[in-house]
C-alpha cells in the first residue's frame, strides 16, 4: 500500500471534519458513510463499505528494525479480531539516537597478603556509555479491519 496514497486519504478526511460544525460521531449517518467508504477506498479496500469494520490503525514512527512481515503483526490482528490489515512504511530521513556502547578497562595489580605474599591479579570493569549515533527512520501505519 503506498504511504502517501493512506496520508492523502487520511488529510482529506481530517479536513472535512475540520470543516464540519459538527464532530464527526454527530455527522448524519449519510455523511458518516461516505468517509467510511473515502476511507476504504483509500486503503485500496474493493469490499462494500458496509461489510466492512474499521477496529483501529496505529500509527508510529521509529528507528527501530521492523517486519511487519514476519508474523507478529498479522498475530496481533488475529488476537483483536482483525481478518485483514492493510499497512505501509515510508522512510523519513535519519534522526539522532542514544545507545549504550560498553565501554570495558582492563587492569592489573599486587595483592599483598599477611606475611608479606604477593598475589598478581587482573581485574575488568565494564561500563555502559551513552554515545549518539545517527539511525534511519521509517514511519509506519496499519489499519485493522474485520468483515462484519
Amino acid at each position: 500500500m503506498p504511504f502517501e496514497r493512506i496520508q492523502a486519504t487520511l488529510t482529506s478526511l481530517t479536513e472535512q471534519a475540520a470543516r464540519s460544525d459538527v464532530h464527526p460521531d454527530d455527522w448524519p449517518r449519510e455523511k458518516r458513510d461516505a468517509a467510511h467508504a473515502e476511507l476504504l477506498r483509500g486503503l485500496q479496500v474493493s469490499e462494500n463499505p458496509a461489510t466492512i469494520r474499521v477496529l483501529g490503525r496505529s500509527e508510529f514512527t521509529t528507528t527501530d528494525r521492523i517486519r511487519p512481515d514476519d508474523g507478529t503483526l498479522e498475530k496481533f490482528a488475529r488476537k483483536i479480531g482483525a481478518s485483514t490489515v492493510v499497512w505501509s512504511s515510508a522512510y523519513r530521513g535519519q534522526a539522532d539516537i542514544i545507545v549504550d556502547h560498553p565501554v570495558t578497562e582492563w587492569r592489573t595489580s599486587t595483592w599483598v597478603g599477611r606475611g608479606g605474599h604477593a598475589v598478581p591479579f587482573s581485574e575488568t570493569y565494564t561500563v555502559w556509555v551513552p554515545i549518539r549515533m545517527t539511525a534511519d527512520q521509517y514511519a509506519f501505519v496499519a489499519f485493522f479491519l474485520t468483515k462484519q
